[in-house]
Order: structure tokens, then C-alpha cells, then sequence
């Protein structure tokens, strides 16, 4: 599907969590239809407490039934190591961990008290499996900024993608957006030892360390330049929403439409095709 600035949309991205107000059948009619205007790149993004055997089946027939080649999980971690192996039998292509510290004591206080060291086998598990693997690192002020070259330093050694990205405004967190923002680009950019790639997926930019087995990706959401005008995205959320952007404060309800796909896929057209360029 492409817009009117001549974009390729063809990313969505789901929240899923037990809470979700779509049950599992309107979830794969969702699916289904959004696979059949162009979608082929979906991936989950996992909240706590997620019914791992809906994950299965949603994981199952979005890739038997839709013909999604590309499909991932965005997690902490928590729960799924003894999960992996099934998952990726059911068609799960990738795999991204949202991994905000290396340190083991601040690691704990946001990630439900898990041994950073679990995480981390894990992660190896996912490269043997040939699970494309992602570490997501979101940069925040007086917070991890120290750590960029460890995680930076962990491409020379494991097959990663790792991936900084930046902290999105939020009305109610103005202050702590305030204060914890950092711009990405520009730490990237400041460190001589990488080097830019001219690949370029989407809105997200690439780099690397000479002689890395990995590779660094830059995912700025706050660029109103080059980056929105690469973007290839549209979000549901857990309320059964869609966005055309991250940024919108209010999306498309898809209730009234589960189950009436000509109306679904008109309305989802002309939300493309009106997909903003900025915030």
C-alpha cells in the first residue's frame, strides 16, 4: 500500500495483551485483511501476562493463512525461554528484546526482577535457532547513556541488531521526556568508530563497527525530516486502534468493522494514503 507521499506501507505492528478488548478471531481477521492490502511484516509487541497458546495460533495463521514472511516478537524476556523453540515452529522469524541496561541492578528494577543473565542466554538461544535477533535499547539521560559502547561493543561478538532508540512524548510524562531525551542520531554520529551504512529499512538507519558480526540501527521517532519520510509503519494497539503513526493521539476503531472487510479495507485505504509525514 503506498500513500500520498509515496511511501510503502507495509509494517504493522501489534500491542497484545491479555487486557486486549479483539478477541483472537477478530485479531486474525485484522490480519488478514491488512495481509491482503500489503502488510507482510508484522510484529507483536508483548505485554505482561501474554496468553502464550493465542500467541501460538495468531503466530500460526498469520503465516499459513496471511503468507506473512516476516514475522517477530517484541519482549523483555520474561517467560518465553522455555517458549522460544515453539514459537519459532509456528512461524516466528524474529525476535527483539527490549533491553534498557547491562547492569544487573537497574536491569532488575524495570524487568519484573529478572537475572539479566537469563536474558542474555537467551538471546544466544535465538541466534542458534537462526532467529533474526534485535536488542532495543532506548537511550534515556543520567539513566544508560554510559553504557552505549558496551552495547555498541556487543556486535563484535554476537550477530545482533542493536538498536537505539529514543523516548516518545507522552502528554502525561512531559517532564521526564523533558529531562530523559536524548537524540540518537547524533550520539551515533559522535562516535568515530562507526561507520554509516547505506542500507536503510523504513525510517531506520544502520551502522557498524569495522569487523563486527552485528550492526547498529538508529530508531529516531522524533526526526520531522528524512526519517518520517521513510516510514513504513501503522500500529494496533490493545484497545483496537490503528494508527498511522506513533505520534496521533486517536487512530481508526476497528470494532465496527471486524468482519465487514470491503468496508475495513476502504476505510484502511484512505487512512494510508492519509498517513502523516510529521509529527
Amino acid at each position: 500500500m503506498k500513500d500520498r507521499y509515496n511511501r510503502e506501507v507495509n509494517k504493522l505492528i501489534i500491542s497484545i495483551d491479555k487486557s486486549s478488548i479483539l478477541k483472537i478471531d477478530n485479531l486474525k481477521f485484522l490480519i488478514k485483511e491488512l495481509a491482503n492490502l500489503g502488510i507482510d511484516d508484522i510484529e507483536f509487541d508483548l505485554n505482561d501476562n501474554v496468553d502464550y497458546i493465542n500467541l501460538c495460533s495468531i503466530i500460526s495463521y498469520t503465516n499459513n493463512e496471511c503468507n506473512v514472511n516476516y514475522i517477530g516478537i517484541i519482549t523483555d524476556g520474561f517467560g518465553i525461554t522455555h517458549k522460544i523453540n515453539e514459537l519459532k515452529s509456528y512461524g516466528l522469524t524474529n525476535i527483539s528484546f527490549k533491553l534498557e541496561s547491562l547492569k544487573q541492578y537497574k536491569y532488575k528494577k524495570l524487568n519484573h526482577n529478572i537475572n539479566i543473565n537469563e536474558v542474555l542466554d537467551l538471546i544466544n538461544k535465538c541466534i542458534n535457532l537462526k532467529l533474526s535477533t534485535r536488542i532495543i535499547c532506548t537511550l534515556i539521560n543520567d539513566f544508560n547513556v554510559d553504557e552505549v559502547l558496551d552495547f555498541i561493543n556487543l556486535t563484535k561478538y554476537l550477530p545482533v541488531d542493536v538498536s537505539f532508540s529514543e523516548l516518545i512524548p507522552d502528554p502525561n510524562y512531559m517532564k521526564f521526556f523533558k529531562r530523559g531525551y536524548i537524540n540518537v542520531k547524533e550520539v551515533a554520529q559522535s562516535i568515530d568508530e562507526l561507520h554509516k551504512l547505506n542500507y536503510v529499512n523504513g525510517r531506520i538507519e544502520y551502522y557498524k563497527l569495522k569487523d563486527s558480526k552485528g550492526v547498529i540501527s538508529i530508531d529516531s521517532h522524533n526526526d520531522n525530516c528524512d526519517i518520517c519520510l521513510r516510514c513504513n509503519e501503522i500500529f494496533l494497539d490493545e484497545n483496537g486502534y490503528i494508527k498511522t503513526c506513533v505520534h496521533l493521539d486517536t487512530g481508526i476503531d476497528t470494532v465496527p468493522y471486524i468482519n465487514k472487510p470491503l468496508m475495513f479495507k476502504e476505510i484502511m485505504k484512505q487512512a494510508i494514503y492519509e498517513k502523516p509525514k510529521t509529527n
